[in-house]
């Protein structure tokens, strides 16, 4: 699930603070320290949390390959559109909660974030409860619904 990081990614990531720890009153910790591993596969990812990080700093890294691999299969799209144009830049973790669907018996862990980012000069910004899943002993987004 490794994957290469070009010039743009490591001008943006690498040696870097993570991008998912970049918001209004904190900076935490260096890309490398933070997402890397779970970008480069060398660390699973055990919480909706940590996922819902780290898919966020694939984003703005445009780090497809660990996007897809981190959907789960039901709703994973056959592919994600390059987005070279779009610059994620806050991330704001707004509540985390795990619950056990009546019907499958399956534990859902939820993520409510805020999120802004610019694209064509114009910063956007949107709120998400995202829900997840396991699938083959690992963690999958499965969807979101918009908040706002």
């Amino acid at each position: 699930m490794g994957q290469k990081i070009n010039k743009k990614q490591k001008k943006q990531g690498t040696g870097l603070i993570c991008p998912c720890r970049v918001s209004e009153t904190t900076i935490g910790p260096q890309y490398r320290e933070c997402c890397e591993p779970y970008h480069q596969g060398a660390k699973s990812v055990l919480t909706a949390e940590a996922l819902m990080r780290s898919r966020f700093s694939a984003f703005a890294l445009n780090l497809t390959d660990y996007l897809l691999a981190s959907w789960h299969s039901s709703t994973r799209p056959e592919d994600i559109e390059d987005q070279q144009d779009v610059q994620w830049f806050y991330l704001k973790i707004l509540a985390t909660e795990s619950t056990i669907d009546p019907i499958t018996e399956q534990k859902v862990d939820y993520v409510t974030f805020e999120t802004r980012y610019r694209f064509d000069g114009k910063v956007g910004k949107f709120r998400e409860k995202s829900r997840f899943i396991q699938e083959e002993n690992q963690l999958r987004y499965i969807d979101g619904i918009f908040l706002d």
